[in-house]
């Protein structure tokens, strides 16, 4: 009878204390202290099968047994209560998941961690939330959120990738409904879409219309494109209310009428930097005519210019494309593949060229067309048509495009009227060399001298101003001076005057000509002194008549500073600083030392005028600044379109009928503030 019990012991805990020779004391120990000898087993069995994986196994079984604080799974696999997560007692044919051990092939699985399934289940009575679809319009735009109908909000993390959604849109959203009457927005995408082909028939202030009845902004257009009333575009549209449309265009795509017309290719992009000179040189033995000047053309006019590439390798060349980089409808540039140039009449050929028509071009097979070959050895022309619209000088780049490498050649024309002709001069303006000179000669003698100066009273402010960083006084050194006044070329002591301009050498090259500009500035200031001229009491002023200061011959502002001197004083004799204290129709107010209104009032001086530097100075330090923006804001590369800030349309505004019946004045576009 106990050798019974102790082999169903065994088979139930296991071998208790394998090193434990003394089987009587064991068992002893099972009867009397069966929790210990529990924690036992499982510190033993758990530390074995985390050694021995093969006495381990996880299992999803039903409860087939309990008895009193135990029970087994499967009629497997024996668990206490203790070991079941949440302590909830599981009953006979529930489903559990459960880690097992054993300590040995013929010992019996224990559970160390028992999980009732009844837990990860949905409740019967709880039914799951449905999938419905709603259709609405769009009230309300955040950055973060919308709202459809003023009744369900929606985030953006959940609109369709690629849509980006616009007040007024129709929309249809996918929800989720809840039992409890709740409902939560999992998609959000346009509710119609098309695609078609239509004309721009409005364009102001960065928004449009298509056939009328298609509202689009800029931002949707393709980079690069400005759209123009009357041009063919491209359109893909979604169905939203924008005022007197009902549709709202999403992408616009301009439509090339000729296939020379093409936006530029990324590999044209990459020159747009520093690598003009590379793109304008000639490549694979390919010779494009250079100095492409259509000339002067009056308003009205049209005028057209051939254009020869030649191959001069041994083998062919595939002409692609040929490309305008900015659009401007003045230039046409004709391809072989243009069927209705065949009608053109024949057209001198500028330059001294013969006279050529693009009929017989074609006849005799010399036009280019696209993906056409130029043998070796061969040459091609094409022809570029110019329609004078816009009165200036024109200068556009044109791109030729070949199989693996790109050309570029600048193509310029001079649009006149020929009524400006009635206001050309009659003779060139011509400055007056013997007043230059004397100016040029005083500003050299002024800055050899080291004459004193006794300083004046200058205009009082009428508050104090508090600059926490204090603008430095930038005057011109004296190499600088030395080499404008002598004719010399200043590249020869700056070499960044040389150098192409770059972020390295931005400053130095941007200083060296402020300080040019401020010498001239002084030299022509100087032909305005006055010599032997005598200055009237006027209050505590003391005024002098200037000629021409209606005129601005010199333009003075309240502030700026005279120096004057006793008319035959020798040149060691101190000069006097005034400033101007108010600038009236002929004369100013000027305020001197008190020693000067006393002993020299009334007496002949030499007046010498000089201008205000703050504003180069402040010039100066916008420069040294321009550093810290980098080459990206320096030198941009690349376009970044952006929408307007504030649109605003006629329709916005106020009638006068209206205004008078409000008792309002109308309002002007100058005083709409934003």
């Amino acid at each position: 009878m106990f050798g019974l019990y102790s082999k169903l012991s065994e088979f139930v805990w296991g071998c208790e204390e394998t090193e434990d020779t003394n089987s009587q004391a064991s068992k002893r120990n099972l009867r009397e202290k069966k929790t210990v000898s529990k924690g036992i087993t499982d510190d033993v069995g758990c530390s074995r099968f985390s050694q021995n994986p093969k006495f381990k196994k996880e299992m999803v079984g039903k409860v087939t047994r309990l008895y009193d604080g135990a029970g087994l799974i499967d009629d497997e696999v024996y668990f206490t209560f203790d070991k079941v997560i949440g302590g909830e007692r599981p009953e006979v044919g529930t489903e559990v998941l459960a880690e097992a051990f054993r300590e040995s092939e013929m010992a019996g699985w224990r559970a160390v961690r028992v999980q009732v399934m009844s837990e990860w289940k949905l409740d019967e009575n709880e039914k799951p939330a449905s999938v419905e679809t709603l259709i609405g319009s769009i009230t309300n735009i955040t950055h973060d959120s919308g709202v459809v109908d003023n009744e369900i909000s929606f985030k953006m993390s959940c609109v369709r990738q690629g849509y980006v959604p616009f007040s007024g849109d129709w929309v249809k959203l996918d929800v989720d409904r809840a039992a409890d009457g709740t409902i939560e927005v999992t998609g959000v995408m346009p509710l119609r879409e098309k695609n078609f082909t239509g004309v721009v028939t409005y364009v102001s202030c960065g928004v449009g219309y298509i056939d009328g009845e298609v509202y689009f902004t800029c931002g949707v257009c393709s980079r690069g494109y400005r759209p123009r009333k009357g041009d063919t575009i491209k359109t893909t549209a979604i169905e939203s209310k924008q005022g007197k449309a009902v549709w709202r265009a999403i992408k616009v795509e301009p439509i090339r009428t000729t296939s020379s017309v093409l936006s530029p290719s990324p590999r044209t992009q990459q020159f747009m930097g520093g690598k003009m000179a590379e793109l304008l040189s000639n490549k694979e033995g390919i010779v494009i005519t250079d100095q492409l000047d259509v000339g002067e053309v009056h308003l009205g006019e049209s005028r057209m210019l051939i254009i020869w590439i030649s191959n001069q390798s041994e083998r062919g060349q595939i002409f692609q494309s040929c490309t305008t980089m900015r659009q401007d409808d003045q230039f046409s540039v004709q391809l072989s593949s243009n069927d209705h140039w065949t009608q053109l009449e024949t057209t001198e050929r500028p330059k001294g060229n013969e006279t050529v028509s693009v009929e017989e071009m074609l006849v005799q097979g010399s036009l280019l067309a696209p993906d056409m070959e130029i043998p070796a050895n061969q040459a091609k022309q094409t022809t570029v048509m110019f329609n004078a619209k816009n009165l200036g000088r024109v200068n556009h780049l044109l791109v030729f495009a070949f199989n693996g490498f790109e050309i570029g050649r600048y193509i310029t024309a001079d649009v006149r009227d020929p009524q400006q002709a009635i206001l050309k001069p009659c003779t060139p303006y011509q400055r007056p060399y013997s007043q230059t000179n004397q100016a040029q000669q005083k500003v050299a003698n002024g800055f050899s001298g080291d004459d004193s100066i006794i300083p004046g009273e200058k205009t009082l402010r009428k508050r104090k101003l508090f600059l926490p960083v204090k603008l430095g006084q930038y005057n011109i050194p004296r190499d600088i001076r030395r080499c404008i006044l002598e004719g010399r070329d200043l590249g020869t002591i700056v070499q960044a005057l040389r150098e192409p301009l770059s972020l390295k050498n931005y400053a130095a090259r941007f200083s060296t000509l402020l300080y040019a500009e401020e010498l001239q500035m002084e030299i022509d200031m100087r032909q305005f002194d006055i010599d032997s001229v005598s200055m009237n009491v006027c209050g505590e002023y003391l005024s002098l008549q200037i000629p021409g200061l209606a005129e601005g011959r010199p333009s003075l502002l309240l502030g700026d500073k005279v120096i004057a001197s006793l008319t035959g004083s020798s040149s060691d004799a101190p000069k006097y600083e005034g400033f101007i204290h108010e600038v009236r129709k002929d004369d100013i107010l000027l305020k001197f030392n008190e020693e000067f209104h006393n002993r020299f009032a009334m007496q002949d001086c030499d007046v010498m005028f000089c201008f205000n530097r703050t504003t180069l100075r402040r010039a100066h330090r916008a420069v040294e600044f321009a550093l810290s923006l980098g080459e990206p804001v320096l030198f941009p590369r690349k376009l970044s379109p952006k929408l307007p800030v504030f649109n605003l349309t006629t329709s916005d505004l106020p009638t006068t009928e209206q205004c008078v019946e409000e008792g309002n004045r109308p309002v002007s576009i100058s005083e709409i503030r934003i």
